[in-house]
């Protein structure tokens, strides 16, 4: 314990530069990547829909339910893959340190 107060205090100083690219990062995140992400989860979340529409309206025919069942397969698929970017990004913040209040409309 005592020796860590040896060390220069400068070396923990807050770094201009450091802060300016953590700032970039969270505003290419806030303003590109999160509305892009909820975009394409919203788009899979309507392909979903359109399977469950599709199988229940093709209750006659195998091959409209082979379809509906396929197209809300995608839409899970898509869906979870989206959710697990949002925890990727939010990991990698946390890991490299880069805190945001509005970090995601998906926590």
């Amino acid at each position: 314990m005592f020796g860590l107060n040896l060390l220069p205090k400068t070396a923990f100083a807050d770094n201009p530069a450091a802060t300016t690219v953590k700032t970039f990062i969270l505003k290419v995140e806030t303003v590109l990547l999160n509305p892009f992400i909820i975009l394409l989860f919203a788009a899979a979340l309507i392909i979903f829909l359109y399977g469950v529409f599709e199988t229940l309206s093709g209750e006659s025919s195998s091959e409209a339910r082979t379809k509906g069942r396929s197209h809300m397969i995608y839409g899970v698929l898509g869906m979870f893959i989206m959710a697990s970017v949002f925890g990727i990004m939010k990991l990698l913040g946390n890991t490299l340190g880069l805190q945001n209040t509005n970090y995601s409309t998906m926590q």
